[in-house]
């Protein structure tokens, strides 16, 4: 079987205060990945935990994600995030969010 990948990189920034959360499945779990200036937490789940509906929405756990914002329950030792995050007034990307890389034949 070939290796496989999926997440969706979620950042949210006001000034200096930045969350990036990346949801997601690989070959063999679910996983949350939480990064803040403060440093990163890598959170696996029980592949059994993910379910996804179509492109438009992610599950993993307790924690619900989509392009109109996140529902987070995630609690693990350091770090607890409970709460509803709503996105409006979205600012489209410059480019691509691989920067040069997207132009390489590579899989991520």
């Amino acid at each position: 079987m070939r290796p496989y990948y999926e997440g969706w990189y979620m950042k949210q920034q006001q000034g200096g205060d930045i969350l990036a959360v990346i949801p997601g499945r690989a070959q063999d779990e679910a996983f949350i990945q939480v990064v803040t200036a403060d440093g990163a937490h890598y959170l696996p789940f029980p592949l059994e935990d993910f379910r996804q509906t179509g492109t438009r929405s992610m599950r993993v756990g307790r924690s619900l994600f989509s392009p109109i914002g996140m529902m987070l329950d995630v609690q693990a030792p350091g770090l607890e995030l409970v709460g509803r995050l709503r996105y409006r007034e979205l600012t489209p990307l410059r480019s691509d969010i691989m920067g040069p890389f997207a132009y390489l034949p590579m899989e991520t």
